[in-house]
């Protein structure tokens, strides 16, 4: 597997994100988060975790792990971030993320989800390769724009995302229910793939058509991340969906039967 780090030279400009995304389906900032904003991230997700908001406990996703005393949960995902909680919902909105969504989305722009993404150390385990578009096919056209963020150093021990480079220009690929929905291990060409390692702060951002994974989390350390998936506020709802769903804008302006 090729490994990259990402390189903030070659951004140097809104135009060279949206060049570079638009070739690779992907692209890797740094730094993203100032430190005082960082801490302030990182403060809140503890606070989250540790019970001390009133977060929903529905909005916690959990997985059973193996521990020497036998299986217990643990947290895989925390959802509904800036549904459930004012600091995300501001963070969501903040322009230095925006500023590069635009650039692939258009001026008007919704927030379609917020996730808090855990992985504890040792026992984190790996997300298997998938389009995230094949998960939200309720809305038409399901293009999105993930931005991913690393609240720990994001690297290839702990499980950093791995990308397809190109392969958000393929459409939405045959998924199947194995371990979990995912893109079946024989269309997956892992030699053609290549890791983004971010540090703390740093974001990476993807089209939700780039086939993506992660790895798990074999150090002592955990690694937290967040990620926020935008959307153009002129896509439409499925049929099937429609006055079933509703999204928040956050930049622009809404257009009748949009979402």
């Amino acid at each position: 597997m090729t490994r990259i780090l990402p390189d903030s030279s070659r951004i140097t400009s809104p135009s060279a994100f949206r060049e570079f995304f638009a070739t690779h389906g992907f692209c890797a900032v740094e730094p993203l988060l100032d430190e005082e904003l960082l801490t302030a991230t990182r403060n809140r997700l503890g606070d989250i975790l540790a019970g001390r908001t009133d977060f929903p406990a529905t909005a916690f996703d959990t997985e059973r792990q193996p521990t020497s005393g036998g299986a217990e949960p643990v947290i895989r995902k925390l959802k509904d971030l800036a549904r459930n909680d004012e600091f995300f919902a501001t963070l969501a909105r903040d322009n230095r993320i925006l500023d590069l969504v635009q650039e692939i989305t258009g001026p008007d722009i919704k927030l379609h989800a917020s996730i808090g993404w855990m992985k504890p150390p040792h026992i984190g385990s790996p997300k298997s390769p998938h389009q995230d578009s094949a998960y939200w096919t309720h809305v038409e056209p399901p293009e999105f724009v993930v931005c991913w963020i690393a609240i720990d150093p994001a690297t290839a021990d702990n499980g950093c995302l791995n990308f397809l480079p190109g392969s958000h220009r393929r459409g939405i690929l045959p998924h199947a229910m194995l371990e979990e929905w995912r893109v079946p291990e024989e269309n997956v060409p892992y030699d053609q793939a290549v890791a983004v390692p971010v540090p703390a702060g740093g974001a990476s951002f993807h089209s939700g058509k780039t086939v993506h994974w992660s790895g798990p989390n074999h150090t002592p350390h955990p690694r937290r991340a967040i990620s926020f998936a935008y959307m153009s506020a002129r896509c439409k709802l499925a049929e099937q969906w429609r006055g079933k769903m509703s999204f928040d804008l956050v930049r622009g302006r809404s257009y009748q039967g949009c979402v």
